[in-house]
């Protein structure tokens, strides 16, 4: 068999890579992988990341993936998710398991474990062999401890918009000129569509249905 090499320490310290006095990255007792910073951190919720990346630029806080071929291919981002209980499993998936999340959350000035908005991929009907039904479902925070649902992109293609009680729930505009609203009323039952200039004019323009 192939040889292993292993760095490796004879307790649980830390693992620190430094170029002259300066840290670079290092492996914490945990096990985590942390650049730009020394201490482990709860980012979204109670999420404590094997790998953590913290810059005080924009350079030192992003990450690229570039794909350099001679084709129409581009670089690839994958999220997966297996109902396995080990490393390595491959066991189905069942209708309404959430395959991934990107979550976006800020600092409140205490911490950053409440969630601005969120991006989920969830099962969306029966998993099969090479079949994975799925509907994506985008959260934005209004002012609260956790993020609700406002869109839904279902399996079969069909787009769901989700707001709050008698407010326009989905608003087009063009070029800042022409306003298409639906107003939903929950009191009275009522769905409305308008179409206003700028000025909010609700009987400025004409609708036309065909």
């Amino acid at each position: 068999s192939n040889p292993e090499w292993a760095l490796r320490t004879y307790s649980s310290e830390p693992i620190v890579f430094k170029q002259a006095t300066t840290e670079r990255f290092r492996l914490n007792s945990d096990g985590r992988l942390l650049i730009g910073h020394s201490g482990a951190r709860v980012i979204s919720t109670t999420v404590n990341p094997y790998l953590q990346l913290e810059g005080t630029d924009y350079h030192q806080s992003s990450i690229s993936v570039t794909r350099n071929t001679d084709d129409a291919y581009g670089s690839y981002l994958i999220l997966g998710k297996s109902r396995a209980a080990s490393t390595g499993g491959n066991v189905i998936l069942q209708d309404n398991d959430i395959i991934s999340e990107v979550r976006f959350a800020g600092s409140d000035g205490n911490d950053m474990v409440n969630i601005a908005a969120q991006i989920r991929v969830e099962v969306d009907g029966t998993p099969q062999t090479d079949q994975m039904p799925g509907a994506m479902i985008f959260y934005t925070n209004a002012g609260s401890t956790s993020a609700t649902e406002r869109l839904r992109i279902t399996s079969a293609g069909t787009l769901i918009v989700k707001g709050d009680d008698d407010q326009d729930n989905l608003s087009v505009t063009a070029n800042n000129n022409t306003e298409f609203a639906v107003h939903q009323d929950d009191t009275d039952g009522e769905v409305r569509l308008r179409a206003q200039d700028p000025s909010g004019s609700n009987n400025a323009k004409n609708m036309t249905f065909f």
